[in-house]
Parts: C-alpha cells; structure tokens; sequence
C-alpha cells in the first residue's frame, strides 16, 4: 500500500479515488493534518501552520508552489532549537495529477532530506572527520542520508546514483576544506543525466558551491542511462561540543546581535556618498559595532552577497576567495568556512526583506548591488560585447585590516 493510499475514501464497496487538490492552501492544509504527520514517523504537533516535532526539538513549516497541476514544489522550513539552526529544502514532484506530484515531493523530504536530519539528532551512523581552521582543531561527526532516485527507462546497476557512499567519497576532501568552525552544517546533493546532457548541483547551507557542482556533474556525465534518471542526497555534518569555539553570534540573541550591527553598517554605507566615506567604510564600521573582523566582512561581503542574489542565474561566482592585509600577507580561504558568512547573508536578507530602512530600502538595495565588484565585472563584459554565459567562474579578492581574524 502505498504511503497516501490511506487518505483515499471508500465506498460501501470498494474504493473511490478521491478529487485531486485545486489550490496550495488544500494543499497546504493537507500536507500539515494529514500527510506530514502519517509519514514523519515521529510524534508531531500542529501549533497552527507548524508541526512541533518533540523528539527532534524541531519545527517544521511549508510553502506550496504549484506552477501547474502536474507539477509541485514544496518549500520546507526546518528550525532546530537545539542548535538554534535553519536548515531548507525545496522538494519538487511531479505526476499524472497534482496528488501524485505532492507524493513524489514529500516521499523526496521524508526519505531523503529527514532521513539524514533524523541520524544527525540519533546519532546513529556517523562518520567521523577531522579538519584545521586558522590554526584550531576541529572534530566532527558526518551523518550521511539515504539517496533518493528518480528515473525513466533502464539505467546501468553500477550507476553512482545507486552508491549511497559515492557523493561522499567524491566530495569529502572538499567539504573539508569548507569547514571552519561551524556548530553544524548541512550539504545538498543533486545529480541528474539526460542523454544529451548531465546536471550536478551541491549546496552548502543552501548556497550553491559552483566548483563542487561542476564535480558531481561530470560524475553524472558517466551514468548509462537511456532516458533520464536523478538522484539526491544529504550530508549532515556536525562538530563535536569538545572542539566547537563559542561565537559571538550563537543561538537566536546572537542572531538579533549580529543584525544590529548589519543595520548600523548599512546605516553607513547610505551615508557614504564620497569617496573619502566610503574609503573609510571598515574603520568607521569597526568604531561603531566594536567588531572589527564582522565590520570588515560586512565591508567586504555585503555588496557582493547582494550582486549574487541579483545575479543569480546570470554569474557564477567561485566561494574560494583572497584575503589581503594592509601587511601584504595574503590567506585563501572558502566563505563556507567562515562561521559568520551564512548568518550575515541571512542578517542582509532579513533586513531588506522585512524592509528596515523603510521607503529608502530598494534604493540601499541597488547601491549594494551596483558598488559591487561583480557588478563591475558584469558591466564590463557587456561593455566589451561578450555574452554573459559565457564568463567563467569569477574569482574575488578583498582588502582587510591588520585587526581581522579568521573565523
């Protein structure tokens, strides 16, 4: 019986198909009376449009998107209070009707992504990992999900998609390299191969890690496959308590913490309208919040975390970066490891989103984007009459003073 079989109503005699789902609120309510709860295998209570789920200390929420009625994509929203952590999965399904697309997306989240998310909070299965950041040693515990494959016409037996150790076999040395000292993080893996052509993607905390897609990507590119076939996976990895170095920034006051003082710097970068302002950016942001390395990363970072999203399908940008002191020294390092990058994005994108600095935040918005580098560069090809597709991944540098540490 399959996992929605039970939400079919029955006639005196014999089973009836029940209506397929007209809207995303049907959806939606569905998905939390019903389907989520009978599939999360765990005990789940509904506080409004949120399953509190006790035994993970989690809340769960989602959004629907129904671009038509074959197709379903739902967003999940997933907040560990224990690490006081989001974590976020856009699942997509597709089916003859849009019930069957909903239990392709779900069977996706429930089976794959909690899969893993499960062993995380269990502890069971973890795959020990030992890395150096900025000169500190940190241990970790690697918790590896189930893979879930999607696929028409025959594919060889040997296919990676089949391997639940082959992404991780692939990518361990590089997710190494990317991790500094976060408390925990979470990877996405996508691999999908058409005849004519294969995908890979790879997110870490939901940012796209160009240089680990392109990987798995020529991965996919060997499968034998006659028609299409993809593959999914999640790798949730968490550093032990013993090795982990408390930030300024933990649990939900340091997030409130760290976004002041984003909105005290954007407070300057609007009212750098010289050159002599905006040459002083990072010593008069480090006066003002009294953080000089999170002062010198929102200098740095903010403009082009902006150009990203604004240039999303347009660029792409390497998270492999170049530091450089006023001394000359210079440090290679991925913005993935640097534990306040991911929460300064998310400071930004909650400031503009929820619009602080009220009629004037598109216009902060389009300075941020427009004063960056890759805008620069962007601008520059155009100018010279190339085609966007085809730059390469860009590689950026930054300038930082004597006073910024790695972290």
């Amino acid at each position: 019986m399959g996992i929605f079989d039970k939400f079919k109503k029955k006639s005196k005699s014999d089973e009836v198909q029940i209506k397929d789902f007209t809207s995303t609120e049907e959806i939606k309510e569905h998905l939390l009376g019903d389907i989520l709860p009978a599939t999360l295998a765990c005990q789940v209570q509904r506080q409004g449009d949120v399953l509190y789920l006790p035994e993970l200390n989690t809340e769960l929420s989602v959004n629907v998107n129904m671009p038509d009625p074959r197709q379903v994509g739902l967003e999940f929203f997933v907040f560990n209070k224990s690490f006081a952590k989001h974590f976020y999965e856009y699942s997509a399904g597709a089916g003859t009707d849009t019930r069957s697309a909903v239990g392709m997306a779900v069977s996706s989240f429930v089976f794959c992504f909690m899969d893993g998310y499960k062993r995380m909070i269990m502890k069971e299965e973890p795959t020990a990992l030992v890395t150096d950041f900025a000169g500190k040693h940190h241990e970790w515990n690697c918790y590896i999900s189930d893979t879930i494959s999607v696929g028409m016409g025959d594919k060889e037996k040997d296919c990676s998609g089949e391997q639940r150790s082959a992404f991780w076999e692939l990518l361990e040395p590089e997710l190494k390299k990317r991790l500094g000292n976060q408390r925990v993080s979470f990877v996405k893996v996508y691999a999908a191969r058409f005849p004519e052509n294969a995908i890979g993607e790879v997110r870490i905390d939901d940012v796209e890690i160009h240089e680990l897609s392109e990987m798995v990507r020529r991965m996919a590119e060997t499968w034998n496959v006659q028609q299409f076939v993809s593959t999914k996976q999640f790798f949730f990895i968490e550093q032990n308590a013993e090795s982990y170095m408390p930030s300024l920034y933990d649990g939900p006051d340091g997030f409130q913490k760290m976004r002041s003082h984003v909105v005290e710097y954007l407070k300057l970068f609007a009212a750098a309208d010289t050159q002599e302002l905006y040459g002083r950016l990072g010593e008069d942001a480090t006066a003002k919040i009294g953080d000089a390395t999170l002062a010198w990363e929102c200098y740095c970072f903010l403009t082009e975390v902006a150009a990203m999203n604004a240039f999303m399908d347009k660029v792409k940008v390497s998270d492999i970066v170049k530091l450089v002191k006023e001394d000359g020294s210079e440090t290679e390092i991925c913005l993935s490891s640097l534990s306040d990058y991911n929460m300064l994005c998310d400071c930004l994108k909650d400031i503009i989103n929820k619009r602080d600095f009220g009629g004037n935040t598109d216009k902060l918005w389009q300075e941020l984007v427009t004063t960056s580098s890759i805008c620069n560069v962007l601008n520059n090809a155009l100018n010279s009459g190339s085609k966007l597709e085809n730059l390469s991944i860009l590689h950026m540098s930054f300038m930082v003073s004597k006073d910024f540490e790695l972290r």
